[in-house]
C-alpha cells in the first residue's frame, strides 16, 4: 500500500512538473519611454505560479520613482529559449531554459522632469 501510493505520488510529481513560485524582478527599462521590463527564468519541466500583485507592486514602485503615478501591464509576457540541450530526445536541439519577459508601461507624465528623459 505504500509502495502504491509513493508509485502515484512520484507520477503525478513527473507528469505535472514541478511548479514554481515566482515573482519576476525588474530588469530592465526606461524612464523616458515609461516602461519596465519584468523577467523571469524557467527551467524545462517546470511550471510557473506566478504573483502578478507582487510584480505589479515592483513595476509600480519603479515607475513612481521615476515620477510616473502607477503602471500597467503592456501586451503579454515573451518568451526566448536560453539554454539548448542536445538531449531531445528525436536528435534535434531542445530548450532546457526559458527567459520569460512581461512589460509594464508606466502611467501619467512625469511631474517636473526637466532632463527630458536623460537619466
Amino acid at each position: 500500500m505504500i509502495a502504491k501510493d509513493f508509485c502515484l505520488g512520484m507520477c503525478a510529481i513527473v507528469v505535472t512538473g514541478c511548479a514554481a513560485n515566482i515573482t519576476p524582478l525588474a530588469t530592465g527599462g526606461s524612464k523616458a519611454d515609461g516602461v519596465v521590463v519584468m523577467s523571469y527564468r524557467l527551467g524545462v519541466f517546470r511550471k510557473a505560479v506566478i504573483d502578478y500583485d507582487a510584480t505589479l507592486a515592483i513595476a509600480i514602485d519603479k515607475c513612481q520613482k521615476w515620477g510616473y503615478e502607477s503602471a500597467e501591464a503592456f501586451g503579454g509576457a515573451t518568451r526566448e529559449c536560453k539554454g539548448v540541450s542536445d538531449y531531445g530526445g528525436d536528435g534535434e536541439p531542445s530548450c532546457t531554459n526559458h527567459l520569460y519577459e512581461i512589460t509594464y508601461q508606466c502611467l501619467d507624465t512625469p511631474t517636473g522632469d526637466t532632463t527630458n528623459g536623460v537619466d
